[in-house]
């Protein structure tokens, strides 16, 4: 894996001038006073210049800061360190001592806040920027616990590189509540095909959005040699099962219903297992049909993966937006973008 990561460039006074008063909007601004030695918290800067501007329609005066310094004690890059560090699977305790060797010397909880800040930043821009055209979603879920309790929280990726078009809170776990969650990324992205696991609940909620679904084999290889191990004897007919699986043949719709009418009186699990997979073979293989679908869901649970690990490092979490400021910032980092914006999150 390759992670190209950038932070952001402090200059030590403006090179630009503002280009309106944030009050009312008025071009046209006086330069009031200039702030020789604002001091703040730099891995190589210490000291500013800052420049007080007044509006001649509204008379409102506000500060206008050189690039990468803010009202904040320390800079824009120590804020993105900060959040990186923490990403990558640092403590906010070693993450404080490691810009404290760097000649930037933060305190654990504000490490905390600006990986919240940068966190926050992220969802908001997922939240307003437009992902393009993505024929293919992906959607999984998993549980994390906040405060102790279990939360399910559901992905949704693009299927094809993996990037994490959102993460969200699943309180609602039925067939309408799914189908919520997923419309209104399906919509705006006019997606067509959605890859899921083998969840009950996402065929109903498919078929109400208008999506073609591709069901995950390999969660649906996994389960079903679960529960022929379960089953004791027939094993002509369990191999035959296996192998149809495998090879996913043209008529193995067929060959799955033929083995289940053998099997309905003999063996009622084998019988319900066969059944269940012939009514749901069209999901199974539309992958063979269209051009761009992936047979399994191993893409989403890759995105996801980063999430977990960084999870599993920790205390547990606090509360449900720093569990998806978590999520946010795992994402950006190991996600399929050449490079991690944080930078950008910071303006979002």
């Amino acid at each position: 894996m390759r992670i190209r990561l950038s932070v952001p460039e402090v200059k030590a006074r403006p090179d630009t001038r503002p280009s309106g008063c944030p009050r009312c909007g008025e071009q046209v601004l006086y330069r009031a006073q200039v702030h020789p030695r604002r001091r703040f918290i730099d891995t190589k800067i210490t000291q500013a210049e800052t420049v007080r501007y007044g509006c001649i329609s509204c008379g409102k005066t506000f500060h206008h800061y050189p690039q990468g310094v803010t009202r904040k004690q320390h800079s824009a890059r120590v804020v993105v360190l900060a959040s990186l560090l923490y990403t990558l699977g640092l403590s906010t305790d070693a993450t404080a001592k490691v810009l404290a060797l760097l000649g930037a010397a933060i305190s654990k909880a504000t490490v905390w806040r600006d990986a919240q800040e940068v966190g926050q930043g992220l969802r908001r821009r997922h939240h307003h920027q437009g992902w393009g055209k993505v024929r293919v979603l992906g959607a999984d879920e998993t549980v994390f616990k906040v405060k102790g309790k279990e939360v399910v929280v559901g992905f949704v990726t693009n299927a094809a590189t993996g990037e994490i078009l959102g993460a969200d809170i699943l309180v609602d776990r039925t067939t309408r509540g799914f189908a919520k969650w997923l419309r209104r990324y399906a919509r705006r992205v006019g997606a067509k095909v959605v890859v899921t696991d083998d969840l009950p609940t996402y065929r109903p909620a498919s078929e109400e959005l208008g999506l073609e679904q591709q069901v995950c084999l390999t969660h649906v290889r996994r389960n079903a040699g679960r529960r022929l191990r379960e089953i004791k004897g027939y094993e002509e007919v369990k191999e035959k099962l296996r192998q149809i699986l495998k090879d996913l043949p043209a008529d193995g719709g067929g060959q799955l219903l033929d083995l289940a009418l053998r099997m309905k009186e003999a063996e009622p699990k084998l019988y319900s297992l066969a059944l269940q997979l012939s009514e749901r073979w069209e999901r199974l293989v539309l992958h063979q049909r269209v051009v761009g679908v992936p047979a399994t869901n191993n893409v989403s649970e890759r995105a996801i993966a980063p999430s977990k690990v960084r999870y599993a490092s920790m205390r547990g979490m606090k509360s449900y937006p720093g569990l998806l400021n978590m999520i946010a910032l795992t994402g950006e980092v190991y996600g399929s973008a050449e490079e991690a914006r944080l930078t950008e999150a910071l303006a979002a």
